[in-house]
C-alpha cells in the first residue's frame, strides 16, 4: 500500500459574519489522516490578531473557536505539520505539509460603527436600462448603519449620471 501525503481538504467557519463577543467557529477536515496519523502531526489556526491555537485533530477533522477583542475583517489559516506539538511556536519548529486561509471573517459591532463612501465610474452606453445612450460620469454615494437591536442595516444611496438624479432609502 502506498503512502499518501494527509493534506487539508477543507478549512472554513461556520459564520463569516458574527457580532461582536461572538465566538468565530472554524471547521477543517484533512485528507489521508488516520487516527493513528493525528498523533504525529499537528495542526494550528492563527486568527489575524496576534492569536495562535493548536487544535486536535479527531477524525480527519478540527474544530476550533476565536473571540476577537473589537471588530475588524479577518484571514484564518489553518496549518498543518509534521510532528506532535503543544504550542503554535514548537509546530512552527516542524515542516509544513499544508496550509489554507479563508478570506475574510467579519465581526461586527450592530452598535457602533457605520459605513459610508462614494466615488465615480465612466458610465457606456446600453450600461443604464432605462436610458441606454445615456453616458458619461456617474457618481455614487451611500451611508448604512445599525439601528439600536436591528439584525438588518439601514441607508441611503444616491446616484447622479448627466443630470439624472436618483436617490433611494433602504429600509
Amino acid at each position: 500500500m502506498a503512502y499518501r501525503i494527509p493534506a487539508i481538504d477543507r478549512f472554513e467557519p461556520i459564520e463569516d459574519l458574527v457580532e461582536a463577543g461572538t465566538p468565530v467557529v472554524a471547521t477543517g477536515a484533512f485528507l489521508n489522516v488516520s487516527e493513528r496519523q493525528a498523533t504525529l502531526l499537528t495542526s494550528t489556526v492563527t486568527w489575524d490578531d496576534g492569536a495562535c491555537d493548536v487544535v486536535p485533530i479527531s477524525d480527519g477533522s478540527i474544530t476550533a473557536s476565536h473571540t476577537y477583542d473589537g471588530i475588524g475583517v479577518f484571514t484564518l489559516t489553518l496549518r498543518l505539520y509534521a510532528g506532535s506539538a503543544d504550542t503554535c511556536a514548537g509546530a512552527e519548529a516542524s515542516d509544513v505539509i499544508d496550509r489554507d486561509e479563508y478570506r475574510y471573517a467579519i465581526v461586527y459591532d450592530p452598535d457602533g460603527v457605520f459605513v459610508t463612501g462614494g466615488g465615480w465610474i465612466d458610465s457606456p452606453e446600453h450600461a443604464y436600462r432605462g436610458d441606454p445612450m445615456m453616458t458619461g460620469k456617474a457618481t455614487f454615494g451611500f451611508v448604512s448603519k445599525y439601528k439600536k437591536g436591528a439584525a438588518v442595516p439601514t441607508g441611503n444611496t444616491h446616484r447622479h449620471v448627466q443630470g439624472h438624479r436618483h436617490h433611494q432609502r433602504d429600509r
